[in-house]
């Protein structure tokens, strides 16, 4: 069965861990599920075990690793295939927004104060980044330059060492929130709540300005999660929606 509540975010399981690939979501429902997307799309595993609504889910270091973080500021540790929590981490005081990983086992959390924190991989806090006026929305990893990406309520994107020292401030054109953040094709994407989606950043160019990909589509609702899976990305939003871009 599917979520009983909202879904606010999204995170594909790589290749070799899941056979066919699968997706992995976090609700209001205060659960993590497993999907099936070849076929019939069917959830076929529940990760129970927060105590609030789930705002992020990323894998974490091994493939087998699956990291998921709750509105009021516990993130959870499981393992894979079996659903069971690895660690239990109080990571805030206030609720975590996002979250993600880097290959080495460190991982990173977004927060509702600006905060960004990265964490190693045995799950004791490293480094806390300051800068974002607003709510973390979005956290991205870029494994080929160990640099991290973060997006806020603030409508900006900022650029980090792994080791946490802001390296720039990317804006973004965005005129509400940035909700989402996915690598794809060689770009950064952000999704918003202004209901578009922009390139914000490409890799090899980084000197190329912000360019205007998608929407806005009045069918379409405030974005909530990019994710690229099977080679295209995949969006959701609060229309109760999932699509698929080229």
């Amino acid at each position: 069965s599917g979520h009983t509540a909202g879904v606010v975010c999204l995170c594909g399981l790589p290749a070799g861990l899941a056979d066919p690939a699968r997706l992995a979501s976090g609700s209001d429902d205060r659960t993590v599920r497993l999907w099936e997307v070849t076929g019939e799309c069917a959830c076929v595993q529940v990760l129970e075990g927060h105590e609030a609504a789930v705002y992020g889910v990323a894998m974490v270091g091994l493939p087998s690793r699956l990291g998921s973080a709750a509105q009021n500021g516990e993130v959870i540790i499981w393992d894979l295939p079996q659903g069971t929590p690895l660690m239990k981490i109080n990571a805030h005081e206030t609720g975590v927004y996002s979250m993600t990983g880097a290959p080495s086992g460190r991982f990173f959390t977004g927060c509702y104060d600006g905060m960004v924190r990265a964490w190693s991989a045995q799950g004791r806090p490293v480094a806390d980044m300051l800068g974002h006026t607003g709510v973390v929305f979005a956290l991205l990893f870029l494994p080929s330059t160990a640099q991290l990406l973060s997006g806020s309520g603030d409508k900006t994107v900022r650029l980090w060492s792994e080791d946490g020292v802001c390296l720039r401030e990317i804006p973004t054109g965005h005129e509400l929130a940035i909700s989402c953040l996915a690598l794809f094709k060689g770009g950064v994407y952000s999704g918003s709540y202004d209901r578009t989606v922009r390139r914000v950043l490409d890799l090899a160019d980084p000197s190329r300005g912000v360019e205007h990909a998608l929407g806005p589509d009045k069918e379409m609702g405030m974005l909530l999660s990019l994710v690229v899976f099977q080679g295209r990305l995949v969006s959701s939003s609060v229309d109760e929606c999932l699509r698929c871009w080229e």
